[in-house]
């Protein structure tokens, strides 16, 4: 089945200083040691299934079009890489897609970087049916869904019954 879309817009306001809870950093991925490790890692919970690798790693990121690994974030709780928020930029229309977004279970709903301010115009995302956490909280942080298709109107139709929208 194809995944979802989401699309956010800049409205041009001031987006509030976010503050992670106590104990949580953020770092790019090229500063934490062991950082794609720690990056296979998370993703493992949840967001994609099997075996992965640093060629993994290379595939769905390095040679994406957009990769900059300067935009490549961990979410870090003491020494451990429990979050990610990955975006590649799509600078042709200062555009931020949020590629792929993981967070380990014991720490998930303590919140993320946000692509606001990144200062993107726009941001565009995919997900899955099944993920309603993550479009929870996508819609939380202001995207909203795709309506393009009959396919994607059922289908947010359902999604948005069962989060109570």
């Amino acid at each position: 089945m194809e995944q979802l879309h989401m699309y956010w817009k800049n409205d041009g306001q001031e987006v509030p200083a976010y503050k992670l809870p106590e104990g949580y950093v953020i770092k790019k991925i090229n500063d934490v040691p062991n950082g794609v490790q720690q990056w296979l890692e998370i993703i493992s919970h949840g967001l994609v299934e099997g075996v992965r690798d640093e060629a993994f790693y290379q595939r769905v990121m390095v040679e994406e079009k957009g990769f900059d690994p300067e935009y490549c974030f961990l979410v870090m709780y003491g020494d451990e890489a429990v979050a990610t928020l990955d975006i590649l930029l799509y600078t042709w229309r200062n555009d931020g897609h949020l590629h792929m977004v993981g967070c380990k279970e014991n720490h998930r709903g303590k919140g993320l970087k946000t692509v606001q301010e990144l200062g993107f115009a726009t941001a565009s995302l995919t997900t899955d049916d099944q993920r309603i956490p993550a479009i929870k909280s996508y819609y939380k942080v202001g995207f909203q869904p795709d309506l393009s298709t009959q396919d994607y109107v059922e289908r947010w139709a359902k999604i948005n019954a069962i989060i109570g929208r």
